[in-house]
């Protein structure tokens, strides 16, 4: 009985004893399980490790392949292995990994010895393979808040990770990889990168020391700074030459050769990237940012080569042109200007800089930012900074190639190096005054069939709307050819006043043209009343030169993804817009315009074959050139940020057009451009023997007592048109010749 009760009570412990025990495992293995989980959460995925992706900087060319500069939040470019030099990876595994060409990315025999250094010598000690420190950066697995079991699960998901990348890629893949992704200080993302950045030299011209010092600051960028910390950034140097001594990469001659070098440093000036066209840079950035969305594309970290439209060399010119003609009208503005009087408008001024002032938008109380804004209000230097910008004059330039409506060159704004402020070529919006006037003759030619002969009456307006000519000029009739040719602004308003066009033609031509911008609902629109956007009127203007086609202002030819595959090409928006012959029949005007109207002094600094119109609003706020070549389409713009500020010798044609001119002329002789004509016909266009005579909205075929003037008509239309009957005499009772004018 007694031994009965033993065996019982034997095996009631033996079952207590396995449910503990089986406690304890499903305990062990639920918190094996959660562990598994939490490790598992933070690995990444399997196409993740197969094609591992990190930021890369866009890459951004001229038409010729020139580098103009990069996009990036990281700072890196992308090498291949064949770039690394020998000297590099010996460096870089005598000191971080010595097995790294033995181990399967785990080296177990380094992590028992670290732990044994750790744990009984007080010497903490990494373990980690390259392999495991590639993980951990491009996994981004390390946490800057981390505890012990953050560590655990960290080093538990490096392993896994390690190992497989081991798997996916071979080592040189691996290297690669790892030097291309690293940090190595002061905005150095990538080996290519910090060779640039340190040295000015590419990965491939790296020597040993150089290599060693890269290789010294991957422990800690910051605390071995070379030029921060230059005697503690030498002593790590010298410990990864020993490394490479001592592992028979270098003979002690060379490692006392070495280890003897100072460092120098010739760091790569990146401002010189800035500098060439900053604006367009810029432009060409937020379009693709813009694009984002529908396209996938992210300029900023997928490590593109987008090659541009722009011409470097052009790009100098244009800088060139702008920056000395602006400083003269700048002299010229600075002798007139005062701010004495000008109360309210500095006042308004002043307002929105302060307004605009970082640390005024960071303040969050009212309190805190009436105190700040009185500060500012009442510091004399900040009061004299605002004056002195406000009281820049600006400048706008951009060329389109006609034919592909390339942007060639662009310049946004006076700060040709960096490109501070706006960019006035596509960021503002101004009254173009009479450089609008062709886009409302194109529409009557186009829509109404008005020939350049035309006639309108000069005499002025009656009513609450009565522009006067810019010389003060009126009476009698002209044609529209002279009226363009001379800016008439009474017989512009007249052309949709006296009903030879209308408003909703021209919005609708306007479009056509590319002009994006709200058109007004009245005749002022004649006179450029409506705002415009610099870079749409150059698209506007080279309908002309483009036979009354309007290809949109475009910038880049083609971009090439970081596996060099090119991305879907790029076809500019094109249509017509006007007929070829209203295009002809346009040219030949606007020609009128700079070989006898107001923009005639083109010809003391550009005698080639040009046509263009000079456009001044009112009170001088805005001054514009718009023209074209057979080759190229430019427009200038020249005023001030606020438009309040005006300057009386800021005219058109004597404001904007040197530019223009200085340009054209500095291009055309450094390129050797032939003399190039436009065209002077089109299949449905003939010149015409045109009575001079007769009153407004006259068209006759000149009879044997007409003044003959040639010039354009349709063909179609040419048989009828009637031959005058009339005889014109001159009071001496002769008949007069008309000479004076188009040379067509």
């Amino acid at each position: 009985m007694v031994e009965k009760k033993k065996r019982t009570t034997r095996i009631e412990k033996k079952q207590k004893y396995l449910f503990i025990a089986g406690g304890v495992l499903l305990l062990f293995l639920f918190l094996f399980g959660l562990m598994w989980i939490k490790v598992k959460d933070g690995l990444p995925a399997i196409d993740e490790l197969e094609n591992p992706k990190f930021y890369l900087a866009s890459k951004v060319f001229d038409k010729r392949g020139e580098l103009l500069g990069h996009f990036y939040i990281e700072n890196r470019v992308e090498i291949q292995y064949n770039d690394l030099p020998k000297n590099l990876i010996e460096a870089l595994v005598s000191t971080e990994d010595k097995k790294f060409f033995d181990h399967w990315g785990v080296d177990v025999d380094r992590i028992f010895k670290s732990a044994i250094k750790t744990i009984f010598l007080g010497k903490p000690q990494g373990a980690s393979t390259l392999t495991q420190q590639l993980a951990r950066n491009l996994y981004k697995f390390k946490d800057t808040d981390e505890n012990s079991f953050d560590l655990a699960l960290r080093k538990v998901r490096e392993w896994i990770t390690a190992v497989q990348i081991e798997k996916s890629f071979s080592k040189t893949e691996i290297l690669t990889m790892y030097l291309n992704f690293n940090y190595f200080g002061r905005r150095s993302y990538g080996i290519e990168s910090a060779a640039k950045n340190f040295f000015g030299i590419s990965t491939r011209e790296l020597t040993p020391e150089k290599s060693a010092l890269l290789v010294a600051m991957l422990k800690s960028p910051t605390y071995f700074d070379p030029i921060r910390y230059p005697e503690r950034s030498l002593e790590r140097r010298n410990l990864v030459l020993r490394n490479m001594l001592e592992d028979g990469f270098l003979t002690d001659d060379e490692y006392q050769k070495y280890s003897a070098t100072n460092i120098e440093l010739k760091r790569e000036k990146k401002e010189s990237l800035l500098t060439k066209a900053p604006y367009f840079l810029e432009y060409l950035k937020n379009e693709l940012i813009q694009a984002e969305q529908a396209t996938g594309i992210d300029v900023l970290t997928d490590g593109l080569n987008i090659y541009t439209t722009l011409d470097l060399e052009m790009q100098y010119i244009a800088n060139k042109v702008v920056k000395s003609n602006v400083a003269r009208l700048q002299k010229g503005f600075d002798g007139y200007w005062s701010w004495a009087g000008r109360q309210k408008l500095l006042d308004d001024i002043l307002d929105k800089a302060i307004k605009g002032d970082e640390e005024y938008q960071i303040l969050v109380s009212k309190e805190e930012k009436q105190d700040y804004y009185k500060k500012l209000k009442n510091d004399k230097k900040f009061v004299d900074s605002v004056k002195h910008q406000a009281s820049r004059v600006q400048a706008a330039f951009v060329v389109l190639e006609v034919g592909t409506g390339h942007i060639l060159s662009m310049v946004g704004g006076t700060d040709t190096v960096r490109g501070f402020g706006l960019n006035h070529v596509t960021q503002i919006r101004r009254q173009p005054g009479s450089s609008y006037k062709p886009i409302m003759y194109a529409t009557a030619i186009e829509k109404e069939h008005v020939y350049p002969q035309f006639k309108v009456s000069n005499e002025p307006l009656k009513g609450r709307y009565s522009p006067k000519n810019s010389d003060g000029s009126s009476g009698g009739i002209i044609t529209i050819r002279k009226a363009i040719t001379g800016s008439v602004n009474i017989v512009a308003v007249r052309m949709i006043t006296d009903g030879v066009v209308s408003v909703p033609q021209i919005r609708d031509i306007a479009s056509k043209m590319g002009l994006r911008t709200p058109l007004a609902d009245d005749a002022t629109i004649a006179l450029g009343s409506s705002e415009v956007v610099p870079l749409e009127l150059a698209g506007a203007y080279s309908v002309f030169p483009n036979k009354g086609m309007y290809i949109a202002p475009n910038w880049y030819k083609k971009i090439v993804d970081r596996d060099n595959a090119e991305l879907a090409p790029f076809n500019p928006s094109k249509w017509r817009a006007i007929s070829e012959e209203s295009a002809v029949m346009m040219i030949s005007m606007l020609q009128d315009v700079v070989t006898s109207g107001t923009g005639a002094s083109l010809k003391s600094r550009f005698s080639l074959p040009a046509a263009g119109k000079t456009g001044t609003t009112q009170n001088f706020t805005d001054a514009w050139f718009a023209g074209f070549t057979p080759r190229f389409v430019a427009v200038v713009w020249i005023g001030f940020d606020d438009a309040r500020i005006k300057y009386p010798g800021g005219y058109g044609g004597t404001a904007a057009l040197p530019i223009w001119g200085d340009f054209m002329a500095q291009v055309y002789a450094k390129n050797n451009y032939p003399k190039e004509e436009f065209p002077v016909t089109a299949p449905n266009l003939i010149k015409f023997d045109f009575c001079g005579g007769g009153g407004v909205g006259y068209l006759a075929k000149a009879g044997p007592g007409c003044p003959v003037v040639k010039d354009y008509v349709l063909a179609s239309e040419a048989a009828a048109i009637p031959v005058c009957e009339r005889t014109h005499v001159d009071g001496n009772g002769n008949k007069k010749t008309d000479t004076s004018g188009s040379e067509w």
